[in-house]
Formats: structure tokens, sequence, C-alpha cells
């Protein structure tokens, strides 16, 4: 019984550190796609201010049509 108790309270700990991975991820991934939404802003505000062609194509999704002409 006792070899039981502390399996599972490994498969607990495992559990546990497993979400809280899962939940840093999921935060990094917003951060990432934060900072490619500022940087498009601070690319297109640069262009404004310069009044020269910068290229954003980096920031669009290149299989919709739209962004490609």
């Amino acid at each position: 019984m006792n070899i039981m108790k502390k399996f599972l309270k490994i498969l607990l700990m495992l559990l546990f550190l497993l979400l809280f991975s899962c939940n840093y991820q999921a935060k990094s991934d917003g951060d990432t796609i934060k900072n490619i939404i500022e940087s498009f802003y601070n690319t297109q505000y640069e262009s404004y201010l310069q009044m020269e062609y910068k290229d954003i194509t980096p920031y669009l999704d290149m299989s919709k049509i739209q962004n490609r002409n």
C-alpha cells in the first residue's frame, strides 16, 4: 500500500509539471504573436514617418491571395 501511495504522489507531481509546462508554452506563444503584431505596426509607423516604402511581407500570411497582390 505504501508503494502505491508513493507511485500516486510521483504521478501527480509529473502531471502538475506537465500542466505547468503547457501553460508556459501557451504564454510564450501569446507573447510571440503580440511581438509580431507590435513590430508590424512599428514598421508601418516608421514607414509613415519617413515617407518611404518598407517591406511588410514578413508579417503577412503569404498563402492568402489578398496579401500577394
